[in-house]
């Protein structure tokens, strides 16, 4: 029951984190004008990585020193300061404060109309079809097998969903007028941005990946504390937003085609994936494994901010939607109304590739440890340890060095499956290709 509880808590949480990252980016990218686009969305993203550099050295110090309880409770404080920080700094009607009150429309009103236009069921065929394709993924070679009745079921149940969503979201664009559609059809027959939308699939398993394996890696080949293991890590987590600042400001200062930008990002990662696929297999931290970290969070950082800053630029200007206080109001407008549903898309697509990479790697992690180890353990102890890593600490002393290193071996072979989508980054770089290229604008 209390896992139960903890589902539903954290899937609350979820509907919250993810509306505010939505709306905080929307609310920017209104307060300025295009040609502030690349600073702002450098300064957005850096925040962004910034949270997950404090989030792990915070959450091992207080899971290593105290009760799980507080990874929770710290988040109350920064948001009763950002409710109150917003309270007094967001002028009330933003961004039409500058009207007369009494053309503003009154929340009720506004959030009345907003629901009437909310797409509820091409929402919940995205959600569901996400959700079965990384259950699937995930569940494939853990509890069922690749073959099982269970796996070609949920991933046969995925793909029909995600048809429907195409048929629906197609026959909401075209028929249903009053509706704003989730993903609307337009995006299908841009070629750009749905390369855009791939890259950063792609981007999302490289980067969210990274950000789970490599201090797993710490804690169970090198046998570090959660919190050593986050310091450890600090390579990859600093470089990320210092990379994001970097291609920010080049893409203002040299109006360089963003697209080489992405395609340099994503070479940075093939190389740094690459040589982190070649890490030693013993126990101690191998100290070049700091310098591919620095290589792979500056491939990352160069790409997070660049897919926001195209964003209002690769969709056409009727997506352009104007931030009404509590919605979005669907009409022609200038590049400082950015498209809602675009940016929603760009995010949602990053995560969805971070969750379907993690469920991908942890299956070849899997399936390899399976494999490497069934010689040496019994099926029972092999399954204990895949379920829970500190049943290696039973383990006779050689078993431990044996399993530890077939751990370190398995996270090469995840890092090797990185380094194959970098490189498909830099197919989607290319094909976004066209006679006159996304720049950023100057000022």
């Amino acid at each position: 029951m209390r896992v139960l509880i903890r589902i539903i808590f954290r899937a609350l949480q979820g509907l919250g984190g993810a509306g505010n990252y939505a709306i905080s980016t929307i609310i920017i990218l209104e307060m300025v004008p295009p040609q502030q686009f690349a600073k702002y969305t450098g300064i957005v993203a850096t925040v962004f990585v910034f949270s997950f550099l404090f989030g792990p050295l915070f959450g091992g110090a207080i899971t290593q020193n105290s009760t799980w309880r507080w990874i929770f409770l710290l988040n109350i404080p920064p948001g009763a300061i950002a409710v109150v920080s917003l309270m007094f700094t967001l002028p009330n009607g933003f961004p039409h404060h500058h009207k007369q009150r009494e053309i503003i429309e009154s929340f009720s009103q506004s959030f009345s109309q907003a629901f009437k236009r909310i797409d509820i069921l091409g929402a919940f065929l995205l959600l569901a079809a996400t959700l079965l394709l990384v259950v699937g993924l995930d569940e494939a070679d853990e509890q069922f097998s690749w073959q099982s009745a269970f796996t070609i079921a949920v991933l046969t149940i995925a793909g029909v969903l995600w048809i429907l969503f195409a048929i629906w979201e197609r026959w909401v664009t075209m028929k249903a007028v009053n509706m704003e559609p989730v993903f609307p059809w337009r995006f299908f027959q841009n070629r750009v941005w749905i390369s855009m939308l791939l890259h950063g699939v792609l981007l999302g398993m490289t980067m969210f990946v990274t950000m789970f394996i490599l201090p797993q890696r710490f804690e169970i080949v090198n046998e570090l504390s959660p919190f050593h293991a986050a310091v450890r890590f600090i390579p990859f987590t600093i470089f990320s937003p210092v990379a994001s600042i970097i291609s920010s400001v080049i893409a203002k200062s040299t109006r360089i085609p963003l697209m080489y930008l992405l395609i340099v990002g994503a070479l940075f990662q093939i190389l740094a994936y690459s040589l982190l696929g070649t890490l030693p297999q013993h126990h101690d931290v191998s100290a070049r494994q700091y310098g591919y970290e620095i290589l792979a969070g500056f491939g990352c950082g160069i790409n997070i901010p660049l897919l926001t800053l195209m964003t209002p630029f690769a969709t056409e200007k009727r997506d352009h939607g104007k931030f009404d206080g509590f919605r979005l109001v669907h009409e022609r407008q200038t590049l400082n109304h950015i498209s809602g549903a675009a940016m929603g898309a760009i995010a949602q697509f990053r995560i969805m590739g971070g969750a379907i990479g993690l469920a991908i790697a942890t299956a070849i992690q899997h399936s390899y440890l399976r494999s490497h180890l069934s010689d040496c353990l019994t099926s029972g102890v092999i399954e204990t340890i895949l379920q829970s890593t500190s049943a290696i600490a039973t383990l006779p002393t050689d078993s431990q060095t044996l399993v530890r290193a077939t751990y370190a071996a398995s996270y090469n072979m995840q890092m090797k499956f990185l380094a194959g989508m970098a490189g498909a980054q830099v197919i989607t770089g290319i094909t976004m290709w066209k006679r006159d290229p996304i720049i950023a604008p100057s000022a």
